[in-house]
């Protein structure tokens, strides 16, 4: 999910009304990356401490103070099936958008075709981005990739994880898959731990 995507970067900010609404969707952003960054130590019950937000130069998204006092950050990456979904979430998150009364909306993208494998063709494309990059700054470094995919379940996300490679030369120490079980597998944030 690049800044632009998720609506952080105006390309000509000709107003103080522009600016904010960039400053306020990249606090968005920042928030998000936090909190799937917690819900991954938390899924892991791993006692750690934050300590800051990576600085965007080369550091990863989160970093967390271990109690044996060693430093682990944590880069967040979003994968969606489409852009548009990834337009439409971030409107609801920046106020743009209100949920229907009916407590649920029609994707902007309409029906998928092979949802399955649509996502975890982003998860792919994701996890090259990333492992081609350098980063710098905490002792260990994580990935942490949250999968925003509502028609996923514990199976298919089992079949993506064997098809997935992973790129050689990446510096993580851990990379993870991060996703929400469907109520009829008990809900709640999952776990897949890539590398």
């Amino acid at each position: 999910m690049s800044d632009e995507e998720c609506g952080f970067v105006e390309p000509l900010m000709n107003s103080d009304a522009e600016r904010k609404v960039a400053v306020k969707a990249a606090e968005l952003k920042r928030k998000h990356e936090k909190v799937v960054a917690d819900e991954l130590l938390e899924f892991f019950e791993i006692n750690a401490t934050f300590k800051r937000l990576g600085n965007d130069s080369g550091e990863p998204d989160v970093i967390y103070q271990r109690s044996d006092g060693e430093t682990l950050g944590v880069e967040v990456v979003t994968t969606y099936y489409d852009e548009s979904d990834v337009r439409q979430e971030w409107q609801h998150a920046r106020g743009e958008r209100q949920v229907p009364t009916e407590g649920y909306e029609l994707r902007d993208g309409g029906v998928l075709g092979n949802p399955d494998a649509l996502i975890c063709s982003k998860v792919q494309k994701e996890l090259n981005k990333k492992c081609a990059k350098q980063y710098a700054g905490p002792d260990e470094i994580w990935l942490c990739i949250k999968q925003i995919a509502d028609l996923s379940d514990t199976e298919s996300v089992r079949e993506c994880v064997a098809t997935l490679k992973i790129p050689s030369g990446h510096h993580f120490a851990r990379i993870y898959l991060l996703y929400s079980a469907p109520e009829n597998e008990g809900g709640g944030n999952k776990v897949v731990r890539l590398v």
